[in-house]
């Protein structure tokens, strides 16, 4: 009974929970300041005063308490440590912040939030669900550093690949040029195509974007490796990307097949097309009757199993080279696969039963052995 009960008040809580993230909200969902394009200006040093909405999404009052956590959470103070906010009541609440003339160059995470707490009475659980939103501060380098996004697209056969490059400068000072160079490679790391882009200034605080673009040629895996210098310095970059076209390729094959019993067979097909494929089917031949799959579709980019049951009542134990011819948009692609059917345990025992009887019997024979029996 006592396990029942705690199993009991762990689904409540649970649930309350799970509900109670949605009950509340907070807005913002981030502030930024430092040293980037879009934050706010500050001072080591100062006390900045700052502020968010606090949302109650319930058709009743909620108790609600705030916190901070993160890197500078000892230097947040919240003017009301609580509140309770009406049904459907967006309330402002204001907060301080002081930051440190010693901190780090970098990005600094600061959460700031509010959770509904759940009374606890005797021998009951409490639970908090809350939300946060996030207090960045970025520091500038005392130098010159630039910080990096890079991105590849995917795309079709003969279509091209589009590389965007984000470059952020973080340091005190001014960047005179920033060039870049992208070499692209194949999956076997051989250079295809290198690609060079001219130098752009880019003054404290401030970003750029850098974009090309490389018509495919060859289907594949890919990797673009990005080179930037600016002023003497250099960073880099990677990302992968692939080139399709409208095809399936067959990777591998599982489950047994047993002599004299009719077998599950899966078989998993990956797409190299960026769009979804609908009416995908396989049919193995060369293991007894021709057997048909199941019929599938295939997201772009995707790996996905069909299946089929092969029948092996008359089929011998032994090695056999099946055909699987894979059918889907007016297309198909074959691959012979060696498949192994084995024989049908003894009638009324499987195979773990047949060992256990083979190791009690010659545990017995050596019983007998030694004592001379035989």
């Amino acid at each position: 009974m006592k396990k029942l009960m705690l199993l009991v008040a762990f689904l409540c809580v649970f649930s309350f929970m799970v509900t109670g993230a949605y009950a509340i909200g907070i807005s913002p969902g981030r502030i930024e300041v430092g040293s980037c394009p879009t934050c706010k200006a500050y001072t080591p040093g100062d006390t900045v005063a700052e502020s968010f909405k606090a949302i109650n999404n319930e058709g009743r009052d909620l108790y609600v308490e705030f916190y901070a956590s993160g890197d500078l959470a000892s230097y947040v103070k919240f003017d009301a440590a609580s509140t309770t906010l009406s049904p459907g009541e967006i309330r402002p609440m204001a907060f301080r912040i002081t930051i440190p003339e010693n901190l780090t160059p970098g990005k600094h995470d600061t959460r700031v939030g509010l959770v509904e707490s759940l009374p606890g009475g005797s021998g009951m659980l409490a639970a908090r669900a809350g939300v946060e939103m996030q207090y960045w501060i970025y520091v500038p380098y005392p130098e010159k550093y630039i910080d990096i996004s890079f991105s590849a697209s995917s795309a079709k056969k003969g279509e091209p690949v589009t590389f965007t490059l984000g470059a952020t400068n973080m340091g005190v000072k001014d960047l005179s040029s920033v060039s870049i160079s992208i070499g692209i490679y194949d999956y076997d790391n051989n250079l295809v195509k290198t690609i060079e882009l001219a130098g752009k200034p880019i003054a404290s605080g401030k970003s750029d974007t850098f974009t090309a673009s490389w018509t495919t040629v060859n289907i594949g895996v890919y990797t673009a490796k990005a080179t930037i210098t600016y002023d003497g310095e250099t960073r880099e970059a990677s990302v992968g990307f692939k080139v399709g076209d409208l095809l399936l390729q067959i990777n591998d094959a599982y489950g047994s097949i047993v002599a004299e019993k009719i077998n599950k067979v899966v078989l998993e097909v990956e797409s190299m097309w960026p769009e979804k494929i609908d009416g995908v089917y396989a049919e193995l031949s060369g293991i007894g009757p021709v057997v048909k799959t199941d019929t599938i579709s295939i997201d772009g980019w995707g790996k996905a199993n069909l299946t089929a049951y092969v029948d092996a009542s008359d089929l011998k134990p032994g090695d056999y080279d099946v055909k699987v011819t894979v059918y889907y948009s007016g297309k198909t692609v074959e691959r012979v696969m060696k498949m192994s059917v084995v024989m049908a345990p003894i009638a009324g025992f499987d195979l773990t039963t047949i060992i256990i009887i083979i190791v009690i019997a010659l545990a017995v024979l050596l019983i007998l052995k030694k004592r001379n029996i035989i």
